[in-house]
């Protein structure tokens, strides 16, 4: 496809959609699409584990030719059995019923939130929600994968709870996909005496990849307390932060992906890790933040293969930024980043949490201020790094983004979304 075709999205936020078999279409607002990726009509899941007869619920014993996948659609009746022809009303009804190795299908319509997951998987059978781009989940509290083994793939999310009131920001939802959201509150969730969560407490093996998200007040995707996930091969669809960009409000709490918490007295520190961000296709013009925030105290992450125009939504004193790149053991590589103040930057308030990151093969261009800021250089440096080199710049950086790498550092293919194995090539 064109490089610059992208999913055009307007103040009626994600539309096209389609009605349940038979029956009249959901919402009256529609979508152009260049490239939709359409799941195959029927869901393949992994053997359902045997339940006891008092984990049964009534409305799932009735036969369907189907009978791991639960059908869900807005002109459903959640006492249907959740067939494709009977399908329940409600996504939350659905995640009430799931067990591991079953689907929650979510057919073409506008999916009313708000939901959250009621139990995991496992890594043998995960649970698995997932639907056609068709399908689009609109609420204005979002979405919570609270549990371990829960993949979030195919559909779109839209925060614009509101479409007649696009200009008003509180016509939109503050957070789209929280992960893990109940461990943020306090230290009390403490049970170690160095101020730790411990791993039991931690979510894993959690993926999320809807075909399009978009319209925030804040935040679009936040995670907390977990390990293992992965996030991406989606288009930003809809701008980020508006209560910045259309209200009054000051801060930069705009983020496409934001792992991880600030060190605070008030909090364990959050030491997520192993999140792998990719294949973000934010180039169509959409207000955004921060890309991706990885936060000090998160750990083995990377970004790769995103493409972010026009970030960087900042309304403090605060130069724009696109990737905060904190932590330690982090990776941010072969992505394209352009028309924004500041491409990457390292917080050197919390020195003593950012080491041994790396920052190779990405090209950086139309840029005001810097490719590589550091928030305090007295406290934090490259001598603390690990591999910065060999990205392409066009403007003012340091020496060492545009030197050699050393011959341990892999090579990549493609800069961008459309780079390595790219679900929009």
């Amino acid at each position: 496809m064109n490089r610059r075709a992208f999913l055009a999205l307007g103040a009626a936020g994600i539309g096209g959609l389609a009605g349940c078999p038979g029956g009249s279409q959901t919402d009256s607002q529609t979508v152009s699409e260049t490239t939709t990726r359409t799941p195959a009509s029927t869901v393949t899941a992994t053997a359902t584990p045997t339940r006891t007869s008092t984990e049964q619920h009534t409305p799932t014993e009735t036969p369907r030719e189907n009978p791991e996948t639960i059908f869900v659609h807005p002109g459903g009746d959640d006492d249907n059995p959740g067939t494709r022809n009977a399908p329940i009303q409600r996504l939350q009804t659905a995640l009430n019923r799931v067990r591991a190795g079953e689907t929650v299908y979510a057919l073409p319509g506008v999916h009313r939130g708000p939901a959250h997951t009621r139990r995991g998987g496992t890594a043998e059978a995960p649970i698995r929600i997932t639907g056609p781009p068709e399908a689009v989940f609109r609420s204005d509290r979002g979405l919570f994968l609270n549990h371990s083994h829960v993949h979030l793939t195919g559909l779109s999310i839209d925060g614009l709870v509101h479409p007649d009131r696009p200009d008003d920001p509180t016509a939109y939802a503050e957070t789209l996909v929280k992960i893990n959201a109940p461990l943020t509150w306090s230290t009390e969730d403490s049970d170690s005496s160095d101020g730790s969560v411990p791993e039991e407490r931690f979510v894993r093996d959690i993926v999320c990849k809807p075909h399009a998200i978009g319209n925030c007040r804040a935040d679009l995707i936040k995670v907390n307390y977990s390990r293992n996930v992965e996030i991406g091969e989606f288009r930003l669809a809809g701008p980020v932060g508006v209560k910045f960009s259309k209200g009054e409000k000051t801060g930069h709490n705009a983020e496409i992906v934001y792992v991880g918490n600030p060190p605070s007295g008030d909090r364990p520190l959050d030491r997520s890790r192993n999140v792998h961000i990719h294949h973000i296709d934010a180039s169509a013009g959409h207000v955004h933040g921060e890309l991706v925030d990885l936060k000090p105290g998160t750990h083995h992450c990377t970004v790769e293969y995103c493409t972010s125009l026009g970030g960087g939504l900042t309304t403090d004193d605060a130069a724009p930024t696109v990737v905060g790149h904190n932590g330690h053991h982090n990776v941010v590589r072969w992505n394209e980043i352009g028309d924004c103040a500041i491409p990457i930057r390292f917080d050197g308030v919390y020195a003593d949490l950012i080491y041994e990151n790396d920052i190779y093969g990405n090209y950086l261009h139309e840029y005001t201020d810097t490719a590589l800021a550091f928030e305090n250089r007295d406290e934090i440096g490259l001598e603390q790094q690990r591999h910065i080199c060999e990205n392409e710049v066009a403007g003012d950086a340091i020496e060492a983004m545009t030197a050699d790498c050393e011959a341990d550092v892999p090579a990549g293919d493609g800069i961008g979304h459309l780079g390595g194995a790219s679900p929009w090539a």
